[in-house]
């Protein structure tokens, strides 16, 4: 999803260390506390709904504060979708802000990431060019912190150019697959159509041959 606005970043501690962050890790946990928030977002700039801080300590990954605008509004089966929140309902959203305790009720002022495993991307050194889209804001180098269900495995800072090329790379990587995904979900569609032509003919007491599309 392109997001055409410059998203307000989390923050994150690291090595002492206050820093805006390019990813959003708490969008990958699935625990149930935090699948049934319905986020609401009220402004451009915050897409996701919520803003969350976090820090690295003892090279774990913590969730350290989250303020969250949730719409309470019940879900309505004929309603139409909701413009602001990811439910259908009718009339407005009806916003409520939640903190982190309201989130995780047993946390102790903060919480382990287990459920992140990827990369977290830290913005370096001066800002080269801004780019009024998500976290396009190109800057002169990044920091990209690697984890693995929480805990940190690896860092490596790298150039606006390196970046790039990465992107790049990963963009080929994911249009291959999809490529592929086509390609079995189209054999598959073929499959299904021969066979239904084939019981269809069959109860006419005819023979279905597939074109042969080299002929």
């Amino acid at each position: 999803k392109l997001i055409m606005t410059t998203q307000v970043s989390d923050q994150l501690i690291y090595d002492g260390k206050q820093h805006s962050i390019f990813s959003e890790p708490l969008n990958l946990c699935h625990d149930e506390c935090v699948r049934r928030l319905n986020y609401m977002w009220n402004n451009t700039a915050c897409y996701r709904g919520y803003i969350a801080d976090w820090e690295v300590a003892d090279d774990r990954l913590f969730l350290t504060g989250v303020e969250a605008t949730v719409c309470t509004k019940p879900y309505e089966e004929s309603a139409p979708k909701s413009r602001y929140c990811s439910i259908s309902h009718s009339g407005d959203c009806l916003p409520e802000t939640k903190n982190l305790h309201d989130i995780f009720p047993n946390s102790d002022g903060k919480v382990s990431a287990e459920w992140y495993s990827g990369e977290i991307r830290l913005p370096l050194g001066e800002m080269i060019k801004y780019i009024h889209c998500g976290y396009e804001t190109e800057y002169e180098n990044y920091l990209l912190l690697e984890f693995n269900s929480g805990s940190i495995v690896g860092s490596r800072v790298i150039t606006h150019a390196e970046w790039v090329r990465q992107k790049d790379e990963r963009m080929k990587v994911v249009s291959v697959a999809i490529k592929s995904v086509e390609i079995e979900n189209e054999k598959k569609r073929k499959s299904e159509r021969d066979e239904y032509y084939n019981r269809r003919l069959e109860r006419l007491g005819l023979v279905w041959r597939p074109r042969d599309k080299n002929k």
